[in-house]
């Protein structure tokens, strides 16, 4: 179960014929312990797969890799974060600018999705680096492997 910022419970749940179940056993302990009949309120947010974000950090790794201009994946990945408008900024007390880039895992997966979409034509426009032949690249590795 994770915890968003205002401290409130936050429980994954799975689709499923007639209603919901707890992905975890921590999401099903939680829901276990309220009381039958209780009314609770909920907001539906679709979760980012896994997929998804293995493709993300893969493809932020690769182009790290293949190129000089960012030490590791996390400072690429914030880079386009910054770049995409997913970001706040603000005045420190001594005038100058902070930046400071929203977290991935505040995203919902439609959100994430146009936001890898920008950034992924980003580096592809930057750098001449596409997703597609890290795709192929990736297959042709795992072919190799059998």
């Amino acid at each position: 179960m994770a915890k968003r910022a205002q401290n409130k419970p936050v429980t994954i749940l799975r689709v499923v014929r007639g209603g919901y179940e707890p992905v975890a056993a921590i999401d099903a302990e939680f829901h276990a312990g309220l009381p039958l009949g209780a009314e609770v309120t909920a907001t539906i947010d679709r979760a980012k797969s896994n997929d998804s974000l293995r493709l993300y950090w893969g493809f932020l790794g690769w182009v790290v890799e293949n190129r000089d201009e960012f030490g590791n994946s996390r400072a690429l990945s914030n880079a386009l974060l910054v770049e995409t408008g997913h970001a706040e900024s603000f005045n420190l007390m001594d005038g100058s600018l902070h930046v400071f880039p929203q977290s991935i895992a505040e995203m919902d997966a439609a959100e994430f999705q146009a936001f890898c979409t920008k950034a992924f034509d980003r580096i592809y426009g930057e750098f001449d680096l596409d997703v597609e032949t890290y795709k192929a690249e990736m297959a042709d590795k795992a072919g190799g492997r059998r």
